[in-house]
């Protein structure tokens, strides 16, 4: 939940509202954001190599 949130406690009751594929949704999104920021953080190291 707190990832959710963004660490913020006061939007935790939002959350606990929600159905539970509502969530999973929404960690699934954030899981492929963290997966595509960690591709791009990878291709700029290589860039930065050459």
């Amino acid at each position: 939940m707190d990832a959710l949130a963004g660490g913020d406690k006061t939007r935790w009751d939002y959350f606990y509202r929600l159905k539970w594929a509502e969530v999973n949704t929404m960690i699934e999104l954030e899981n492929h954001k963290a997966y595509y920021r960690h591709q791009v953080h990878l291709k700029q190291e290589q860039l930065q190599k050459r």
